[in-house]
């Protein structure tokens, strides 16, 4: 069973230290340095010249790994990212996958089904996709050594989720600077700003809908 770690970003950079022995099999033989990358959006504006301008934060987080799971652990992360286009790539992997269940129970309990699924011709290409891209995503919260899963939204805090419970315990003991709770914890329901956010577009459009109605 995985174990998540929270860990402060200091604004002068992170540096950790990591237990010398692989975080997946604990192998202390040759390692490498295997490059695990978080980021977060900072701030959207309005450019007169490209339209719109990205303020972005990228940190790469050095996990020790043998060679057996380095490449391993990069293909599970990536897979795993937080990014807005693996998002959406997962959003429709989700949808491809419903979709391919209704066509499977469409030609198994409806007359007719499996004639009308199989006239379906290329367009059965994205639901078999999609179900194949689910079971990478299966395979990736599986197979992973240490995926740093995102930003913090409300503060300078990475999650990471650790494979090896005791790896994580040591890491954790090892960078206790910026693994405190007291730098860590994740303020309460009432403080968090996406609530906040939410709050101030339902009261936006209820202001709205009452001056439409006068």
């Amino acid at each position: 069973m995985s174990e998540t770690v929270r860990v402060f970003v200091p604004q002068e950079g992170l540096t950790l230290t990591w237990p010398q022995r692989c975080a997946r099999c604990g192998s202390t033989g040759k390692l490498v340095e295997s490059p695990c990358r978080v980021g977060r959006v900072k701030s959207l504006r309005p450019s007169l010249l490209i339209g719109l301008t990205i303020r972005s934060d990228v940190l790469f987080l050095p996990v020790p790994l043998c060679k057996a799971h380095a490449t391993q652990n990069e293909l599970a992360a990536e897979i795993l990212e937080h990014s807005p286009v693996m998002r959406l790539l997962r959003v429709l992997a989700y949808l491809g996958a419903f979709m391919a269940f209704a066509l499977v129970y469409s030609s198994l309990f409806n007359p007719g089904g499996w004639q009308r699924v199989s006239n379906m011709g290329w367009f059965l290409l994205y639901p078999t996709l999609s179900v194949a891209a689910i079971g990478a995503i299966v395979w990736a919260r599986k197979r992973f050594a240490v995926w740093p899963e995102r930003f913090d939204p409300d503060k300078d805090v990475i999650v990471v989720h650790f494979s090896d419970p005791t790896y994580a315990r040591e890491f954790k003991y090892k960078n206790h600077k910026v693994t405190d709770e007291t730098l860590t914890e994740s303020p309460p329901w009432y403080k968090k700003s996406l609530l906040w956010k939410a709050v101030v577009i339902i009261a936006f459009l209820l202001f709205m809908q009452m001056l439409i109605h006068r």
